[in-house]
């Protein structure tokens, strides 16, 4: 019974930790609800993107923003970290007010039983508006459920599986719209995550499986993803040159480049200032804009 016990804390610690890879956008919508917070929903075009001159601007700027939603990983992984620790403390069958921080509020629950079913355990976690911290990685709000199944056999966890459906987080004031699902087993991990918001232009934007690494301090690199447009459809994307901000006051990037890819069509966004950017499709035709 102990080691289910630990396995239990463990998959609320998975559970947690799965959402860090996805992070925050750019505003705030109001077309999906999920308990007491509502969240963007994507319902444009799905099929890829044919990148022309006519919507290279648009699509690369769209990629900028996605690129973004991942610049906030490291404050998303302590405070989660945190709120994990705080769970693991209290017991079975909790309801925790506020375990990060006690005045933020929200309850996070989970089955009271876990530690006497018999593998397979399975069930939900539940947050309610529930807040993580107001320090310095700022306020973040989750809402929804975390649905999970675990095989333990031998007193070893041998499988995990976590579905998130319309989780809605919110964070320093912007507000995603999460769907993910990750299943762990003895020969690797499968992770695959939507993340629905609002992007720079005003527009629901939806960026998939973006597997990105560092910050705004030694810079963004993505090694993979993809950003859908409602108008266009999705394009793939990738950095071409570390993403960095350093000496930007207006928090655009300062130097970087993102490779967008399309249905036999391909733009490039180089960062040239703080201030401006240059655009080329195909290689061949480049105009320069400047940071709204």
């Amino acid at each position: 019974m102990v080691m289910i016990m630990l396995h239990k804390m463990s998959i609320v610690s998975f559970c947690l930790l799965a959402l860090l890879m996805t992070a925050c956008g750019d505003s705030n919508d109001s077309s999906e609800q999920s308990n007491g917070l509502t969240g963007p929903s994507y319902g444009g075009i799905e099929t890829q993107a044919t990148i022309d001159g006519n919507n290279a601007h648009t699509l690369a700027i769209a990629a900028a923003d996605g690129a973004s939603t991942g610049d906030n990983n490291a404050q998303l992984t302590e405070l989660f970290q945190s709120v994990a620790g705080n769970l693991q403390s209290q017991g079975t069958g909790i309801t925790a007010q506020g375990a990060v921080s006690s005045n933020c509020g929200g309850t996070a629950t989970y089955p009271d039983n876990m530690d006497q079913q018999q593998s397979p355990i399975s069930g939900t976690i539940s947050f309610n508006s529930f807040c993580l911290g107001t320090g310095e990685s700022g306020q973040l709000i989750v809402d929804g459920q975390a649905n999970f199944m675990a095989q333990i056999e031998n007193n070893e966890l041998i499988s995990l599986a976590i579905t998130l459906s319309d989780f809605v987080i919110s964070y320093n004031g912007s507000v995603v719209t999460i769907n993910s699902t990750l299943a762990l087993s003895q020969v690797g991990m499968l992770f695959e995550t939507s993340t629905d918001f609002i992007g720079s232009e005003g527009r629901t934007l939806r960026v998939e499986n973006l597997a990105v690494s560092g910050n705004r301090i030694s810079g963004v690199n993505i090694t993979g993803g993809r950003i859908y447009h409602p108008n266009y459809g999705y394009v793939d994307i990738e950095t071409t040159e570390t993403i960095t901000f350093t000496g930007c006051d207006n928090g655009k990037p300062a130097t970087g480049s993102l490779l967008l890819t399309g249905s036999d069509s391909t733009a490039a966004l180089d960062v040239l200032s703080c201030t401006t950017y240059q655009v080329c499709v195909n290689g061949i035709t480049c105009t320069t804009h400047s940071w709204e």
